[in-house]
């Protein structure tokens, strides 16, 4: 980073030596002047050179002597005292460099070299000022972008705080909805209920697999979505049908984990669960240009269907968080069929 700084410097000044030589040829030119290129470099080349290397100097006096808070009053003292020292340092330097090239014909008094030097500092002044101007603008537009750094990994981290908490808050919902139906199961198919609490098992192995990924390919969520369906479909039986139009495609796109579980809960729960007649739960993914569309279609319209439970409203939450308005959660009835859409950006595994 200081070899960078220095670096910029030097090209910098170098750049104003550039433009003051090529002010002054033009300058000539309209006065009809003749114009010594050579002696022109080495006035506001040696000028340029010896602000580069008094830069780094002023630069920290700028951190060191702040021109903010209760000590302003203070630091702004000695910057004027500090601007007049740096200027005269400057302005000789220069003269007596200038010199030194091109020595004149006849000696030149000290008082008067002194006197040239202390009446041509206020230029050197000011140039200090604006040394110390860009420092501190350098220094504020620093400062805020790493505070607006830091509050985006804060913000982050809260972010993925919230998405946890309500990540974890669906599998205990989800448990407590299975034991639920496991125990309807106990009075009339025993068999039934304990091929449930195998499968049960196996899925909570799955999902604690699943628990240290926030996001996992769409292929391994529909699985994980076929694994649940398989424990209903024993309690339901006929009643219960699915079907999968999922394009092989997007099988490899990634969505946010459990996210299509609490849908699928939510189907069965407010629509098969309360029809007597055979009910299919189709599930279709595609992509849509850049986006993916997952759609949870139900045969049976579910009671309360304008109410959304706690599935729907941390789904909903979830996409929120995770993609802010790039996410949509619609909910559509269309006669005796009952949809939910999740549109999210289209994120390859790859």
């Amino acid at each position: 980073m200081k070899y960078i700084f220095v670096l910029w410097t030097t090209l910098i000044w170098a750049l104003f030596a550039a433009l003051f030589v090529l002010q002054s040829y033009f300058f000539s030119i309209a006065i009809g002047q003749s114009f010594d290129l050579w002696l022109r470099l080495s006035f506001e080349g040696s000028q340029a050179l010896i602000w580069a290397i008094l830069t780094p100097v002023v630069v920290s006096f700028a951190k060191r002597w702040n021109l903010h808070g209760a000590s302003a009053p203070a630091s702004l003292s000695v910057h004027f005292v500090l601007g007049f020292v740096i200027g005269y340092i400057h302005r000789a330097a220069s003269f007596w460099f200038y010199i030194a090239l091109y020595p004149p014909d006849t000696p030149l008094p000290s008082s008067v070299a002194w006197a040239k030097i202390l009446g041509s500092t206020m230029n050197s002044v000011l140039i200090y000022w604006c040394i110390v101007a860009v420092a501190y603008v350098v220094h504020f537009v620093r400062a805020h972008q790493q505070e607006r750094l830091q509050a985006a990994h804060l913000e982050s981290l809260f972010q993925q705080s919230r998405l946890e908490s309500l990540r974890r808050q669906i599998q205990p919902h989800f448990l407590f909805n299975t034991l639920h139906s496991i125990s309807a199961l106990m009075d009339d198919d025993v068999p039934g209920a304990r091929r449930m609490i195998t499968r049960l098992s196996d899925l909570l192995r799955k999902t604690l697999d699943q628990s240290e990924r926030s996001k996992i390919p769409l292929g391994e969520e529909i699985r994980f979505i076929a694994d649940y369906l398989a424990i209903e479909s024993v309690r339901f039986q006929d009643r219960l049908q699915v079907r999968y139009e999922v394009a092989p495609e997007v099988e490899k796109a990634l969505v946010p984990s459990l996210i299509l579980q609490p849908l699928v809960e939510n189907a069965i729960r407010h629509g098969v669960a309360h029809v007597a007649s055979p009910s299919v739960i189709i599930i279709r993914a595609l992509r849509n240009e850049e986006n993916l569309n997952i759609t949870i279609l139900n045969t049976s319209v579910p009671v309360n269907e304008l109410e959304k439970g706690i599935g729907l409203k941390n789904t909903e939450s979830r996409l929120q968080l995770a993609y802010g308005e790039r996410a949509a959660l619609k909910i559509l009835t269309i006669q005796d069929q009952f949809s939910v859409t999740i549109e999210i950006p289209y994120e390859d595994r790859a």
